[in-house]
């Protein structure tokens, strides 16, 4: 498979090259996924080699696409490594805090609700008042109380 994905634009037939993100995501949509994976992770090696690259862009802020693409494989401790080395980067806290969610999401939804509130637990001291109320709707549905 060609790395470069292009497409064409009709008019004046030039053709203009995607990013690799771009063309991961496209990947993705796909359904091509361990190709999305890798162009994702040669996107994020790429742009931390750029010179000119703004100090405030985070390449590592694509971690958290790669740990979505492993939730919708059903790998959610791949997706949660992946979720993992983005907060250790420093990826914004509030993106952190929503895919964890997304993992304890997908545990709840297989009744496995002690391994939601485990992938919640360590994110408390980013934001408790997120967090922890979360924590407590899991523990209270665990225990079988009915949500009100």
């Amino acid at each position: 498979m060609n790395k470069l994905l292009c497409f064409f634009i009709l008019v004046g037939c030039s053709s203009i090259p995607l990013s690799r993100a771009e063309g991961a995501r496209e990947l993705w949509e796909e359904g091509k996924f361990e190709e999305a994976v890798q162009e994702y992770e040669l996107h994020i090696k790429e742009r931390k080699k750029n010179p000119k690259r703004p100090e405030s862009e985070n390449p590592d802020f694509y971690q958290l696409f790669i740990g979505d693409i492993y939730l919708e494989l059903s790998k959610p401790e791949q997706a949660k490594a992946a979720y993992q080395l983005a907060k250790e980067k420093e990826v914004r806290k509030s993106l952190i805090i929503d895919r964890f969610k997304r993992l304890a999401r997908w545990w709840e939804d297989k009744k496995e609700f002690q391994k939601a509130i485990n992938s919640l637990r360590p994110l408390s001291d980013l934001d408790p008042l997120t967090v922890d109320p979360e924590i407590d709707r899991l523990h209270r549905k665990m225990v079988g109380e009915e949500e009100k």
